[in-house]
């Protein structure tokens, strides 16, 4: 019966051979047992933590042994975070599976003790039914070089830029030629191909940061991800705002709140020359034209009083980035957009406009609503400026920096369009920025004083309570399904720049993850808007 038994054994495959009271080969020496039982893991790719899905259903095939009566199948994976010795080990399975199981999903955690991922194993078991077990594995580990990462998984549209020569780009001034595609993830969408021209752009995010933004003008207008044709774009970089998503959660606000125009945007991930550089917000720029700013376009000719009323499209910027004028009593640096030169008499105009704005908001009658300051701009879209940087606590909208407005001819002073909001909502550690309580843009130049009026103030509290019902819940839903769809595109990002547990200027906080980034974003919000709230409705 024991010979028999293991005969047997021999025909199911499961040893190589088999013998009795310490068999031999003859000589006198133990034949040690053969394990026969292989498993293997089928269509993996790629070597990074990124590659794995994490925090994402990732399917995983395997081939089984052949002839073999398994007792158990098991697929597990091995998470790590930090460096030795001080990592932190979290674990997945892919729960009860069937013996016959070629394939199974399992969610690999994006985060270990709320840090970073950096090393993922995968472990598939196999069991044979006399006990005989084996095993593969598969590592993804974060590359040595990260510049050299190329993502095996991308959901987001794909925009590939291919500058002639493979010419460096290091400029904000000087453009260099080159070549794009961009292919969407809209199933059987037709690519978008076509030459271009790109420089850099950006202050801070240029200056500081080894994430460039760009600027793009296209060789031809082209529609690009559902956006109205155009040759001008810009690429955000986002590389300060971990989530990625601040720049896009507040124009979200500002579309919902009714802004004549806010720049429309999509994530893509781009590839540079090649390499792989990430996720990119593609983006209009601000500029005069319909289907953006649509106010009339002023030419260097254009001094007649029927025509020289507007339009002049303007932004408040301290670094004075251009042709400047400063207004008599708040000394703000006012710099011109369009026109980008304007002849003397333009200027002359307004600068005359904004100086007796300025005058009559000081003045002791500034609240009359015929003769005060409510008869040179649009107070509806102050009131609306004021809102959504206020609530995002945006460090630079206290008329500092990015802060735009025009005047259409034959029409008043607009606050708007939104623009530069990564270091908003608690994202920078400076000028109290990161506090959720304390007026920001209240106490700002012209702002200060509209408050002064009740009217306005009344105005304010009803523009506030209107969207406090709608408009802010639907901020945080979008936050929330934004920041689930950038998924598998932020993993690929912080491959590419390993950056979630490093200080960043001007990073106020470290959450070590890209859910915790998105969670202290979230927090913030709420609490600066329950704030805001108790002091407009006290």
């Amino acid at each position: 019966m024991k010979r028999l038994g293991c005969m047997a054994l021999v025909a199911a495959g499961l040893l190589a051979g088999c013998g009795g009271g310490g068999g031999s080969d003859g000589g006198g020496t133990p034949n040690p047992p053969v394990n026969t039982i292989q498993v293997a893991f089928k269509n993996l790719s790629g070597s990074a933590p990124a590659d794995a899905a994490l925090g994402q259903p990732f399917n995983v095939e395997w081939e089984l042994p052949a002839n073999v009566t398994l007792s158990s199948v098991a697929l597990e994976a091995t998470a790590t975070s930090g460096i030795s010795p001080n990592t932190s080990t979290c674990s997945a399975t892919a729960g009860s599976l069937a013996v016959s199981a070629t394939s199974a999903t399992i969610t690999i955690p994006n985060a270990c003790e709320r840090k970073t991922v950096n090393d993922v194993r995968l472990r598939l078991t196999v069991k044979a039914a006399d006990g005989q077990t084996a095993s593969t594995s598969y590592a993804f580990v974060a590359p040595a070089t990260p510049a050299a990462f190329l993502p095996k998984r991308v959901q987001l549209p794909v925009l590939r830029i291919t500058t002639d020569n493979a010419a460096p780009i290091v400029s904000k001034e000087v453009y260099i030629t080159g070549q794009m595609s961009l292919v969407s993830n809209v199933a059987g969408a037709p690519a978008v191909n076509g030459g271009l021209q790109i420089r850099g752009r950006g202050n801070s995010t240029w200056d500081i940061h080894p994430k460039k933004p760009y600027r793009l003008k296209l060789t031809d207008k082209q529609s690009l991800l559902g956006m109205p044709s155009s040759k001008d774009w810009v690429l955000l970089a986002n590389y300060s705002d971990k989530t990625l998503l601040r720049n896009a959660a507040a124009l979200d606000l500002g579309v919902r709140m009714g802004f004549p125009w806010t720049p429309r945007s999509a994530f893509v991930e781009v590839y540079l020359n090649d390499r792989y550089d990430g996720v990119y917000q593609l983006m209009e720029n601000i500029k005069v034209t319909k289907d953006r700013v649509n106010i009339d376009e002023l030419a260097a000719a254009d001094v007649g009083a029927d025509k020289i009323g507007g339009g002049y499209l303007l932004e408040v910027d301290f670094r004075e980035d251009g042709y400047t004028m400063h207004s008599t009593i708040d000394d703000l640096p006012i710099v011109f957009q369009s026109p980008e030169q304007p002849a003397p008499a333009q200027e002359a105009y307004i600068k005359g406009y904004i100086n007796d704005f300025e005058a009559v908001l000081h003045s002791s009658t500034f609240a009359d609503p015929t003769t005060g300051y409510a008869a040179y701009i649009d107070v509806d879209s102050f009131i609306r400026f004021y809102l959504v940087n206020e609530v995002f606590r945006n460090v630079d909208a206290n008329m500092w920096s990015s802060c735009w407005m025009y005047k259409p001819r034959n029409g008043k002073l607009f606050m708007g369009p939104l623009w530069d909001f990564d270091l908003a909502a608690g994202n920078a550690n400076y000028a109290d920025a990161f506090k959720t309580d304390g007026w920001h843009i209240r106490i700002a130049p012209w702002f200060k004083r509209l408050f002064e009026d009740p009217a306005f103030a009344a105005r304010v509290k009803t523009a506030w309570n209107e969207i406090k019902a709608d408009e802010l819940p639907a901020m945080f839903q979008n936050i929330t399904s934004s920041a689930a769809g950038l998924q598998q595109a932020q993993l690929n990002n912080f491959q590419r720049w390993p950056i979630l547990e490093t200080w960043v200027w001007p990073n106020y906080q470290i959450p070590g993850s890209y859910a915790g980034e998105v969670d202290y974003l979230s927090s913030f919000l709420t609490a600066r808007i329950n704030w805001i709230d108790q002091q407009i409705n006290k």
